[in-house]
């Protein structure tokens, strides 16, 4: 039960902060005068919020239909480079304005077994919470590293914030 409260404690957090960013810039666009140019630029950030609020539902329909064992995880042979490049080239339009991701590639990194849907939306989660825990203007590094083992393979994406910086790991084919 308490991991449940606070599970949904979490998830209130999440949903609410996207939708400030909506409900906020919806209202400045109902109540104000704007130039076009200020105009376009809350209607980029409301579209921006939408598109976290977006990911946010899908990862809670993701993992609630996983843990009620309606998913069917399909793991692939997977270039890690690749995840990368999917994840910048998704993410790069919505945060270029306030931020710049960097690939940071490592040498010699192995593919990885993996559900390409989970991990897309686990690593869009790690560059998502580097962005709101980065000042404007940041680089947000995604360095894909392989343990000294050559077992497993890391994307780390960190953030000048507070705390510790966020790693998804797996396991790499032998």
């Amino acid at each position: 039960d308490r991991m449940q409260t606070e599970f949904l404690s979490h998830v209130g957090h999440e949903l609410r902060t996207p939708l400030a960013g909506v409900i906020g810039f919806s209202q400045l666009l109902t109540r104000r005068n704007m130039t076009p140019e200020q105009a376009k630029s809350l209607q980029n950030e409301i579209l921006d919020s939408a598109k976290r609020l977006e990911r946010i539902v899908e990862m809670l329909e993701f993992f609630a239909s996983a843990c009620a064992g309606r998913v069917m995880l399909r793991p692939e042979d997977i270039d890690p480079k690749d995840i990368v490049d999917d994840v910048v080239g998704r993410l790069s339009h919505t945060i270029r304005a306030k931020h710049q991701i960097v690939r940071k590639p490592g040498r010699g990194i192995p593919n990885i077994r993996a559900d390409r849907t989970g991990r897309a939306l686990v690593l869009d989660d790690l560059v998502d919470n580097a962005v709101k825990f980065s000042p404007e203007d940041g680089k947000i590094p995604v360095a894909i590293t392989n343990d000294a083992d050559h077992i497993r393979v890391r994307f780390t994406v960190p953030d000048q914030g507070t705390g510790m910086s966020d790693t998804w790991a797996a396991n790499a084919i032998s």
